[in-house]
């Protein structure tokens, strides 16, 4: 039965309408044809009725060929990767097989069309309707198009950006002075609070490292938007710059935007999670 109703539905997606018109080079062409026979009709020029007639068969041939890309173009699936905002977005459909010769654009609920490889979207959450599949065939005398019904949920995470931890929590939370708490160096990076670099170290060998305590990772950070100074959209960008801070260094936390909760907790599925929340948030 599920095999059935799978065959049913790819049917009914293979089975949507097939647009076709002259292209601006197809009616171009269209016109010369059409130069042509009336001066062969009017001279009685059999050479020039034959050019006629050899370039309307073309002319057919060519549309029937790039119909047939289209009408005959099976759809499986479409995948689309999650991406940050103004980066490229990843997408194939059928991974990219009996595709050549074709091209692909989303279309959203407002029927925006959006070209399928050069995606680069504001923060948000996407929902896509539509899939439209078009070519202009191997010379170009025709556009060809069909709609095929999708489903497909696009979500992109706020713009990525670095921020100074201590500038975005005002004073660190992070422990500096336990040292029966510590558990060990690793280097430093411009994220972390440089008041935490063991500077004794640096002194005799010439690095920067990080004092991490065992606290790091057992304390769990809550994350509230309304505690973030800025403007809106500013704010849900130090949010994501900690909670990919926080991912980073294993430390669980805890998000709470404009009254939704989520739960502490750590991991790749808090961190999609967490992601996810953020693009959904809205003034």
């Amino acid at each position: 039965m599920q095999f059935l109703l799978e065959r049913i539905n790819t049917y009914t997606l293979n089975r949507s309408r097939v647009y076709i018109i002259p292209t601006k080079l197809g009616f171009i062409y269209t016109g010369i044809l059409f130069t042509i026979f009336l001066i062969g009709l009017t001279y009685t020029n059999n050479q020039t009725l034959i050019i006629a007639f050899w370039m309307l068969t073309v002319f057919l041939i060519q549309m029937l060929k790039t119909h047939s890309l289209i009408d005959k173009f099976k759809f499986s699936k479409i995948e689309i990767e999650n991406s940050y905002a103004q980066e490229k977005i990843e997408a194939s459909v059928n991974n990219n097989r009996d595709t050549e010769n074709l091209n692909f654009e989303l279309v959203n609920a407002d029927k925006e069309t959006l070209p399928i490889n050069t995606l680069s979207l504001a923060r948000g959450v996407y929902q896509f309707k539509k899939l439209k599949v078009y070519t202009t065939g191997h010379f170009k005398l025709f556009y060809c198009w069909r709609f095929i019904k999708i489903n497909k949920k696009l979500y992109i995470y706020p713009q990525k950006d670095s921020f100074k931890l201590e500038d975005i929590l005002n004073r660190s939370n992070m422990k500096d002075n336990q040292d029966e708490d510590f558990k060990e160096h690793i280097l430093y990076t411009n994220d972390l609070p440089s008041s935490r670099i063991n500077w004794k170290i640096y002194a005799k060998n010439n690095a920067l490292l990080w004092k991490k305590f065992e606290s790091d990772s057992l304390e769990i950070k809550h994350l509230d938007l309304n505690l973030v100074k800025g403007d809106f959209e500013l704010k849900i960008k130090k949010i994501s710059y900690l909670v990919h801070h926080y991912h980073k260094y294993k430390i669980s936390w805890s998000l709470e935007i404009n009254g939704i909760y989520l739960q502490s907790s750590f991991g790749h599925e808090h961190f999609i999670n967490s992601l996810k929340l953020l693009s959904e948030a809205s003034q």
